[in-house]
């Protein structure tokens, strides 16, 4: 009895060593705002909320043909502020709506309208533990309302505020952090989106083209966009962030009556299928685990039957 009393004591013993979870050491955890492309990795919980105030500022300064080869317009100036809002409805699933403005100047002439309105749903598919090599997971669902004026404009186009459609666009975006030491973190984001557009009723010069008497019915080539972002905290309050882009826009159609258009790469309303690549690169400044600034350029390199930009952006990021 008494040895029994003893493996049994040892025993219970053992179990409790077994029992004990390891020890992890606590480490301070990153301030960072997000790339210009990609400010949010995961879902917003219910009771937090993010606001990100953008300002983009730049030019269309041309196009790209079907054989890759840039060839300049008439340059059009953009200005574009917009609010990217999100709010935490549960924890896995938050709402976000973005309103923004546009202001443009091209060949003498200038105009402010405000732009479409996007409102969409994201949904934590899985949530990443910080020290598992498994990523967040996350799903969004964003519709494009056609707010912005589209159709009958200035043949400068100064006018244009949006595209006329009601574009659905599914994103699934992946999001890791990395720890390489205490102070030093590194963020990635991989982001595959699919947008499907709706038929564009269209008179006159219009955000597709056109001129003239132009009217009739637009197609717009559904697109998919692939995106790979990083962050590198150099330490608590400063990072480096770079975004590369990639569009594929299938082609673009159009039925009725073209009018009287010229042959200068914005009048032409029916386009075959197009790629675009762009790259963005930022610094950004964290004041604390809720408010950051981050600034950068955001450029076209290559194209294919797309525009040629530059843009310069600003993002004021706050949320709790």
């Amino acid at each position: 009895m008494r040895n029994f009393v003893r493996f049994f004591t040892l025993g219970l013993f053992l179990k409790s060593l077994w029992a004990v979870e390891p020890y992890v050491e606590e480490r301070p955890a990153p301030w960072l705002t997000g790339p210009l492309l990609e400010p949010l990795g995961e879902v917003v919980p219910r009771g937090h909320y993010s606001i990100n105030a953008y300002l983009f500022a730049g030019a269309n300064t041309g196009r790209y043909d079907s054989n890759w080869h840039f060839f300049s317009n008439p340059t059009f100036y953009t200005i574009n502020p917009q609010l990217f809002a999100v709010l935490g409805l549960t924890p896995w699933m938050d709402v976000q709506i973005t309103p923004q403005l546009q202001y443009n100047i091209s060949q003498g002439k200038s105009a402010a309208h405000f732009g479409d309105l996007l409102i969409g749903f994201d949904f934590q598919l899985i949530k990443k533990c910080r020290y598992s090599w498994v990523p967040s997971i996350k799903f969004s669902v964003v519709e494009t309302l056609p707010t912005g004026k589209y159709e009958k404009l200035d043949f400068t186009r100064v006018d244009r505020g949006g595209f006329g459609t009601f574009a659905t666009d599914l994103d699934l975006l992946f999001y890791q952090l990395w720890e390489i030491n205490k102070r030093h973190f590194l963020t990635t984001f991989l982001s595959l989106a699919y947008t499907i557009n709706t038929t564009v009723h269209v008179e006159g010069f219009n955000a597709y083209g056109g001129g003239d008497d132009t009217k009739g019915k637009v197609y717009p080539g559904n697109y998919f966009t692939g995106t790979f972002s990083f962050e590198y905290s150099f330490n608590q309050r400063w990072s480096f962030a770079m975004d590369s882009q990639y569009i594929y826009t299938r082609k673009t159609g159009f039925s009725g009556n073209v009018g009287v258009v010229t042959d200068d790469g914005f009048s032409k309303i029916a386009v075959p299928a197009s790629h675009q690549i762009s790259f963005a690169s930022a610094i950004e400044y964290n004041f604390s685990p809720y408010f950051g600034i981050i600034a950068g350029v955001w450029f076209t390199a290559f194209g294919k039957n797309s525009l040629a930009f530059i843009e310069g952006a600003i993002n004021i990021d706050y949320g709790y």
